[in-house]
């Protein structure tokens, strides 16, 4: 049988094979397969925490350190809290000229609320930006109160009937926070109800 195998490369390959005088045509990719350049891997930013949750009485700040690493060396690196929170997180220092590798960096983040500022939860990241944001941004939940208020005790806090008062106001800290956070709106459903919490405690 006549049997040949001819290739002629013209961009693309095209055989052509004669069997039995009957000419077969075949086209192929010639050479490598062409196609975009690999994507280049992002820099990934690792933050100590997950993420950040707290809370600040209006008039009341609190200061949170917090730090990060890269997966590679960068350079003029912003530090940027997002629009949601700027009017009550503020970061320091703002700026890294340089960032080196697996090398941990600190950030000081501020908290605070006017005696003004709206009452309730924002959320919202802190970022780290060169032209771009850098995975991953830090997620932040504030809680803004309406006074300020002392931590969650938990179910610390109801291991006795005295409960926890951290901060000696005669009032279990649960009950305040309770008490704050239920009646945010009006003042003086706040100081019945803290006065009557001092009786029932002093009763005890």
């Amino acid at each position: 049988m006549n049997h040949r195998i001819i290739s002629i490369l013209i961009g693309v390959g095209i055989i052509a094979t004669v069997v039995g005088g009957v000419v077969y045509w075949e086209w192929r990719a010639a050479g490598p397969a062409i196609g975009p350049p690999a994507a280049e891997a992002e820099p990934v930013i690792t933050w100590a925490f997950p993420s950040i949750s707290q809370e600040v009485g209006r008039g009341e700040s609190k200061a949170v350190v917090v730090s990060f690493t890269a997966s590679e060396d960068l350079d003029n690196i912003d530090v940027r809290v997002v629009p949601e929170l700027q009017q009550f997180v503020q970061v320091k220092p703002t700026m890294f000229a340089t960032v080196v590798a697996n090398q941990s960096y600190s950030v000081d983040v501020v908290f605070f609320a006017s005696t003004t500022s709206p009452i309730g939860a924002v959320d919202g990241t802190v970022q780290l930006r060169r032209d771009k944001t850098l995975a991953r941004p830090l997620p932040i939940t504030l809680l803004v109160t309406v006074v300020p208020l002392p931590p969650d005790p938990g179910e610390a806090g109801k291991v006795t009937l005295e409960g926890i008062d951290s901060d000696g106001d005669g009032v279990r800290d649960d009950v305040q926070r309770y008490i704050a956070l239920t009646y945010p709106d009006s003042e003086k459903t706040r100081l019945a109800l803290t006065q009557h919490a001092k009786v029932v405690t002093t009763n005890y």
